[in-house]
């Protein structure tokens, strides 16, 4: 419920809209440095399970401070809060983890696990935001707490370690490698590509 509902939280601790953009605008920065930061290290050491669970451990329990009145009885605090949470950002190392389990074979699924967890996003904040209405926002703290808690140990106990062994890299490997990054940028070079991904930095 955090992504939506933050501004519900902040406006109720007596922030301004000027702080609240503040905080809002810099956490995307942050973000930009953190999540290229993990995924080096999860590729460079073939440990995408281990950085995922050490990112979603620690955003989770820096986050969870933000329920304290020493946190929230000061702006600077709540915004180095918000922003250390964005230290620890790593979503897209999951996702190519997921890819990865998948296979080639099965790749065309990872858009139905997509579809279901928007489905399930939206069913929560539903929920959520019947529950922030009725008693208030800090239940939120306990729930996500709860939530978050269930899915590093399903993560950890479910999902395995490794998807294959690493059997070093070849000269073709690094020549196919080498054209791939050519396709990709002759991809994003395109126009209806380019096209595509100047609309989204203008929306976003």
């Amino acid at each position: 419920a955090w992504g939506r509902f933050a501004t519900i939280y902040y406006n109720g601790h007596g922030l301004d809209p000027s702080q609240i953009g503040l905080i809002e605008g810099l956490m995307p920065v942050v973000r930009a440095v953190s999540q290229p930061f993990w995924g080096g290290i999860a590729d460079t050491y073939h440990c995408r399970k281990l950085v995922y669970l050490i990112t979603r451990a620690g955003s989770t329990v820096i986050l969870l401070t933000l329920s304290l009145p020493w946190v929230y009885g000061s702006w600077i605090r709540m915004l180095c809060v918000t922003l250390s949470t964005r230290l620890f950002e790593a979503s897209g190392v999951l996702d190519a983890y997921t890819l990865d389990l998948l296979g080639t074979e099965n790749r065309m699924k990872y858009g139905r696990y997509r579809l279901w967890a928007g489905a399930s996003w939206e069913l929560g904040s539903i929920v959520i935001g019947f529950i922030t209405d009725r008693y208030g926002f800090e239940p939120n703290f306990i729930i996500f707490g709860i939530l978050a808690a269930i899915t590093l140990v399903l993560i950890a106990w479910k999902i395995p370690d490794k998807v294959r062994e690493d059997t070093g890299r070849s000269t073709n490997d690094e020549t196919a490698e080498s054209d791939t990054v050519m396709d990709l940028i002759k991809l994003a070079i395109s126009p209806r590509v380019s096209g595509f991904m100047v609309i989204n930095v203008v929306m976003g």
